[in-house]
């Protein structure tokens, strides 16, 4: 597992990640400095871009480091591979009563020609 580490200092802000490159798989996101609450959730939802979805709800697992976050494999194999695109992670916390949007993850992808089945890069 590859572990792309994210800090936000407060609510309400976007982060750009180091950039992936696509077929890399088994990427998990860790995520550091959001004010959660003991008993709230945490979900990370993911898209190929900010516009066209549907995203993919991820639940984030609490860690004493921070909070991890898997990153869909399907997102990091795009059929246009002469074109580099970006995945959008919308951090959600869930609490009983609410579920709020409160940061945003950027995770630019460098695009290559996909292999052959046999030859696709395995975890």
């Amino acid at each position: 597992m590859n572990v792309i580490e994210v800090t936000f200092e407060g609510e309400g802000k976007t982060i750009w990640t180091k950039r992936l490159w696509q077929y890399d798989r088994d990427q998990t996101i860790l995520i550091k400095g959001l004010d959660v609450g003991t008993d709230d959730q945490v979900r990370v939802y993911y898209a190929f871009d900010a516009f066209n979805g549907p995203s993919q709800g991820v639940d984030g697992i609490k860690t004493e480091d921070g909070i991890t976050a898997a990153i869909p494999d399907e997102l990091l194999v795009h059929d246009d591979w002469r074109t580099n695109y970006i995945i959008m992670g919308f951090i959600v916390v869930v609490r009983p009563d609410s579920a709020d949007t409160v940061a945003n993850i950027v995770i630019p992808v460098n695009s290559w020609p996909k292999p052959k089945e046999e030859e696709e890069p395995q975890p």
